[in-house]
């Protein structure tokens, strides 16, 4: 009994041991999306279960960074601010990654009310959202493209 419990332990060591290299070894994989020269470092985020979550609880979002939603297929899919502490722009991109739709200044919103819902008029496959004011700042409007630099080292 004892040598099988060691012989189980080893296993379960040697599986951890896999996945943190493996989590790690994804841990270093960088992707950024980019409209010219301007270029933001992506949580990307392509579970229901991530994004369910989107950037709920958190307290800020560096300047330079964003959070990309890949969806299964196109469609209009509906984002809300619930329990979002950042102001942000949310920008709805098609399989081309032209942008379809801008929703700027999105304020956040709290569990304690009810939320704006906020829909593209146009089907869209991605969803960027980086820092309310930087969509303006950066010129973005709607039938403009961005480049998705995936899996960079």
């Amino acid at each position: 009994m004892k040598k099988k419990l060691q012989t189980f332990s080893l296993v379960v060591i040697a599986l951890l041991l896999i996945g943190i290299i493996i989590f790690e070894k994804g841990g270093n994989r960088k992707e950024e999306i980019c409209s010219g020269v301007n270029c933001f470092s992506l949580e990307v985020v392509d579970t229901e279960e991530k994004r369910a979550l989107g950037l709920m609880f958190r307290e800020s979002l560096a300047e330079d960074s964003g959070m990309f939603f890949v969806f299964d297929s196109p469609g209009k899919h509906t984002f809300w601010m619930k329990d979002t502490f950042i102001p942000l722009d949310i920008i709805w991109l098609d399989e081309e990654l032209q942008i379809v739709s801008i929703k700027e200044n999105a304020t956040p919103c709290f569990s304690d009310r009810e939320c704006e819902i906020f829909k593209p008029d146009k089907e869209a496959k991605y969803v960027l959202e980086i820092n309310a004011g930087k969509a303006r700042e950066l010129g973005l409007e709607e039938g403009d493209m961005l480049k998705w630099k995936k899996d960079m080292q």
